[in-house]
């Protein structure tokens, strides 16, 4: 953080001047302080101090590769309808493109990444990976080294993604990537190879692991400027997790989800050839009208649960902040589990379970008032009538006033 002063000697009467004008907070590092954002420099990771002498950093990383504002507010909204907080669940950095001439790997190495779990990268609606090659082969290039130090997440996003940053010349670093991600890479234009369609949905693939089978996400090419969506196809490890068809139809030959489990190295990616800020509406299946998320937000938080993030923060372990914190004990569980809540006033409470799908399975709390300190919920792995719920995964959303956290529980039989 900085600022600066400027003085004047006007015939001996020297005034000066000070920006900002109220420098009180200058070295005030919380993420609650009310110094300009105008006047910080930032840098990655961003460390925050829960106990004296010990620093923490957020495991996600959110990358705009595209100078794409729009479609990076999109994400970054995403991730904190999810409960996760920025600073100290994720770290959102922009690196400059096109004229440029400068990628992710231009401001960032594999050490400095080296305690980032899960890097989302997004090319945004734009696709300016083609705009300069080199900055494109130096970022596969990194992202294949990250990988390789093993137990980590990639999901790679947005328009041209993969014609630009995987590229397609064998022997170079895209080339390499390729198979690191599991994909074939066809046309930067799927539309000519789909039916002329424009306007598609996101189909999930039955049994894919990744995404519910009985939701679909329609996805807008945009107006006035029309938008093109890759064409690739799942390749030697890949999997095709979702499909990208036409509206009213599935199982076309393209995918608009490759996923791979490499289990040797423990790292799972996807690649997802269209922007989450292209997702316009959810259909199909019972969670339409209920979903817990907008359907970007849910989108997003199938694959940060296949990653396995932590979905809830731990903001509320740092002094001073005044959040929310919430933790579920055991989990997995079975047959119940003890949800666990500090708050740092009276509040009212609600406590909800929702299945894999969205659905709603069961309201523990409804707008329950509670006081100031620790309280704890056990859930007993029923639904609202009663009957024991199978195994799997489910979530629950906990709100108290405007603070929302949401984590993932798993019942095992």
């Amino acid at each position: 953080r900085y600022y600066i002063t400027a003085s004047d000697d006007l015939g001996g009467d020297v005034r000066t001047s000070v920006w900002p004008p109220d420098t009180t907070a200058v070295l005030n590092f919380s993420l609650g302080s009310l110094f300009p954002k105008d006047a910080e420099i930032r840098a990655l990771p961003t460390l925050t101090q829960p106990v004296a002498g010990q620093f923490t950093q957020p495991p996600i990383l959110y990358c705009d590769s595209a100078r794409d504002h729009d479609a990076a507010a999109v994400w970054t909204s995403a991730l904190r309808e999810l409960g996760l907080v920025q600073g100290v669940d994720f770290d959102a950095v922009t690196v400059f493109r096109a004229n440029f001439g400068v990628g992710l790997a231009a401001s960032a190495t594999v050490n400095l990444l080296a305690d980032y779990q899960t890097v989302v990268l997004s090319s945004g609606t734009r696709g300016n990976w083609t705009d300069d090659q080199n900055a494109a082969s130096n970022d596969a290039k990194l992202i294949l080294d990250w990988l390789a130090t093993g137990g980590k997440h990639v999901l790679l996003a947005g328009d041209n993604l993969s014609g630009g940053l995987i590229g397609s010349q064998a022997g170079n670093d895209g080339f390499l990537l390729y198979s690191q991600l599991g994909i074939s890479y066809y046309s930067r234009d799927i539309s000519d190879l789909n039916g002329g369609m424009w306007d598609l949905q996101v189909s999930p693939t039955p049994g894919n692991g990744v995404l519910p089978d009985n939701i679909s996400w329609q996805v807008g090419a945009g107006c006035p400027e029309v938008r093109k969506f890759d064409a690739i196809t799942a390749a030697g490890n890949g999997q095709t997790s979702a499909t990208l068809d036409p509206v009213g139809s599935s199982g076309g030959a393209y995918a608009s989800v490759v996923t791979v489990d490499n289990q040797t190295l423990g790292n799972r990616t996807a690649v997802m050839p269209f922007d989450l800020e292209r997702v316009s509406g959810m259909t199909l299946g019972s969670a339409k009208a209920g979903s817990v998320y907008s359907p970007r937000a849910n989108l997003l938080s199938y694959f940060l649960a296949w990653f396995d993030s932590e979905y809830v923060s731990s903001v509320g372990d740092l002094p001073g902040l005044g959040q929310v914190a919430v933790t579920a004990h055991p989990n997995p569980f079975n047959p119940s589990t003890t949800i666990t809540f500090d708050l740092p006033r009276a509040m009212e409470v609600s406590l909800d379970i929702y299945d894999l799908q969205g659905r709603l399975v069961r309201r523990l709390l409804d707008e329950s008032p509670y006081v100031t300190g620790s309280h704890k919920q056990v859930w007993d792995g029923r639904d609202a009538s009663g009957r024991a719920t199978s195994s799997g995964v489910y979530f629950y959303r906990f709100t108290a006033g405007d603070r929302k956290r949401v984590g993932k529980l798993t019942l095992l039989k």
